[in-house]
């Protein structure tokens, strides 16, 4: 009982943690020329230890974007992620909202969406709702793939903050 109880309070404290969250939070000190990176490569024994886990390498840069017509630039996440046994990288850039009491980026014509849950200076909890990479709208079926939230597998990721220069790859088209 005294588990239950332990575990009971560790979640609501978690999710209270994880609820505050906000896009002012998600992407405080963010600009147009000063993006921030977080990545994370897993090694065999990682991957061994959760074999649901397809994805071998995630980058992502929270940005913003200028458009023309919209007032003021957007918040962008740029995600990229390498999976098992393929050496090509997967990307997209998704558009950023609060929603609720959280951050959800979410890819159009139903592609999906990811989740900011935290965000400090020294960590980012992504979580994936399962989202379109390296596709969207019109895009061929060749070219995309649906990468999937599944529990215990690619579905949450904690990220360091690393070097703006590791996510200079990540490409800024819009798919």
């Amino acid at each position: 009982m005294k588990s239950f109880i332990l575990l009971s309070l560790i979640s609501i404290f978690s999710a209270q943690a994880f609820a505050a969250t906000t896009l002012e939070k998600a992407f405080a000190g963010v600009t147009e020329k000063s993006p921030a990176c977080f990545a994370r490569a897993y090694d065999k024994r990682h991957l061994a230890a959760h074999p649901k886990q397809s994805v071998r390498q995630i980058k992502v840069k929270l940005k913003v974007m200028s458009f023309e017509g919209i007032p003021r630039p957007l918040p962008i996440i740029a995600l990229q992620v390498l999976r098992k046994g393929e050496n090509r990288t997967w990307t997209n850039n998704i558009n950023c909202q609060d929603y609720g009491q959280g951050v959800i980026c979410g890819v159009e014509c139903d592609g999906g969406s990811v989740s900011v849950l935290k965000r400090d200076r020294a960590t980012l909890v992504l979580k994936n709702n399962g989202v379109l990479l390296y596709g969207g709208c019109g895009a061929q079926d060749a070219d995309t793939i649906f990468l999937e939230g599944k529990k215990g597998g690619d579905d949450l990721f904690a990220l360091p903050q690393v070097s703006p220069e590791i996510c200079a790859d990540i490409s800024d088209e819009r798919h």
